[in-house]
């Protein structure tokens, strides 16, 4: 009730703590829905990079197995990794194959996607479904007996080229 003797109006909200109170709430809608989207969009992103870290560390793999495909077969250990049918130092690109010891490194082309099937891994086989992953090896000669290894896995998602990047050194221990 209104009492004029101690100049009280009444005990409601005034028009200016309405819109304060509307304000701080919409803010906090607003900082919560635009959470919820990056969340989303970073969730969708993450299985294409965890999937480009397993591709670029297969590719460390290939080169590895090439090289010790070399020592089983009494070869030079890094016949076909350095310079010589095949220049790495552009960029070279190998799948796995199931018949040991025929992965081969083969010029990187631009164009090309990795493919994959119910039967095997990644790799270029003909009769698989392309995927939006493409990978390249390139291969730099640091001494006679060090290599390093360098696997760009790269793919494209919502308009963006993401790429993952691996390096490691081989080393002639034995």
């Amino acid at each position: 009730m209104k009492q004029f003797n101690n100049k009280t109006i009444g005990n409601g909200f005034t028009i200016l703590e309405v819109l304060i109170a509307t304000f701080v709430i919409t803010v906090g809608l607003i900082a919560t829905l635009l959470l919820i989207n990056r969340t989303l969009i970073q969730a969708s992103i993450f299985l294409p990079k965890l999937t480009a870290a397993y591709l670029a560390q297969e590719g460390i793999e290939i080169v590895r197995n090439i090289r010790d495909t070399n020592w089983v077969g009494g070869g030079v250990w890094n016949e076909g990794l350095v310079p010589s049918a095949v220049d790495c130092s552009t960029g070279c690109e190998a799948d796995y194959t199931f018949i040991p010891s025929v992965s081969v490194l083969t010029p990187y082309n631009e164009g090309r996607y990795l493919n994959t099937d119910i039967s095997g891994p990644y790799g270029y086989n003909p009769g698989g479904t392309a995927t939006k992953f493409k990978r390249k090896i390139t291969i730099e000669s640091i001494s006679s007996s060090t290599l390093r290894i360098i696997i760009r896995v790269e793919f494209e998602e919502r308009e963006k080229i993401f790429s993952y990047t691996a390096q490691e050194n081989l080393y002639k221990w034995r």
